[in-house]
């Protein structure tokens, strides 16, 4: 190897180094942004009513803007 290569990657490593290496983002930090639905199982039955919709998350809150609301509104919430 050149020594203008070993030259180039050392100092590429010193770079990196130096700046505490590449950003680890945490699952939260990646799931940040708008999102579409693309499944949707409802008790076990796949329902494809709410596939597109989008969803947020920013910060610590999530905004689901569904495609259409269910009758009985505890229906679109439930967990469990």
């Amino acid at each position: 190897m050149s020594r203008a290569r070993i030259l180039a990657l050392l100092v590429v490593a010193v770079v990196l180094s130096a700046n505490g290496g590449p950003i680890a983002l945490s699952d939260a930090e990646r799931l940040q942004g708008t999102w579409t639905i693309v499944s949707v199982h409802r008790d076990g039955e796949i329902d494809p009513a709410q596939v597109g919709a989008p969803m947020t998350f920013a910060g610590n809150a999530v905004l689901v803007e569904p495609l259409s609301v269910p009758s009985k509104p505890e229906e679109f919430l439930s967990v469990g």
